[in-house]
């Protein structure tokens, strides 16, 4: 019994520290948003290790958490049209994520009207803030002539402390910081700020 008892006492002693390494692998913020982003199905991975949060995130990774974002929040202006153009070549690439390429389509966010949906392609910040602004605002900050297509849309959102770095627009995002980014945006929208925007300034 002794013995059995001194084996029991060694596994859940490296249980405990097994456990504690994890929790210590992540910011508390990181746990905290994790948290906040399984709740509200932003990622369906049952835990912080298999959400990859220190991870890039791919276009059609992106569509799936934005529409499952836009289902779960009142307050945003996307709305569903059928009648937008959602066909795309590469779809079928990423076969369990193609539903959710197709609808951020036909809610308007992300590829109306493009032959590719690319994918596998890495989302930067410039076109994450561009996927955002669309949620929130639909088109009132697209730029038909531009130095670059996501200025006004990170502007926006750096005034409402959405994206609070916009310097490096062509960085890569990290799954932890649009997961971040999605919960500030739910604040936003509680709060109904969203509809003011007046104050903002341009460059």
């Amino acid at each position: 019994r002794l013995i059995k008892l001194r084996h029991l006492m060694v596994g859940v002693f490296f249980w405990s520290v097994a456990s504690y390494s994890v929790v210590q692998a992540y910011s508390e913020e990181e746990i905290s948003v994790y948290h906040w982003a399984y709740d509200h199905m932003i990622t369906t991975q049952p835990s912080i290790e298999k959400a990859n949060m220190g991870g890039k995130i791919t276009r059609a990774e992106i569509a799936k958490m934005i529409v499952n974002f836009v289902r779960t929040h009142t307050g945003t202006v996307a709305e569903y049209d059928l009648t937008r153009s959602c066909h795309f070549v590469d779809d079928q690439i990423w076969w369990d994520l193609q539903d959710y390429i197709k609808e951020s389509c036909y809610y308007g966010i992300m590829g109306n009207g493009w032959e590719k949906f690319r994918p596998k392609d890495y989302v930067t910040r410039g076109e994450f803030a561009t996927i955002l602004s669309r949620v929130l605002w639909g088109d009132k900050y697209e730029m038909l002539n531009y130095d670059y297509f996501a200025e006004n849309h990170l502007i926006v959102l750096h005034y409402f402390e959405i994206i609070k770095n916009i310097d490096s627009p062509r960085d890569h995002e990290l799954r932890s910081w649009v997961m971040l980014m999605l919960q500030r945006t739910e604040e936003i929208l509680s709060s109904g700020k969203n509809h003011h925007t007046e104050a903002v300034k341009w460059h």
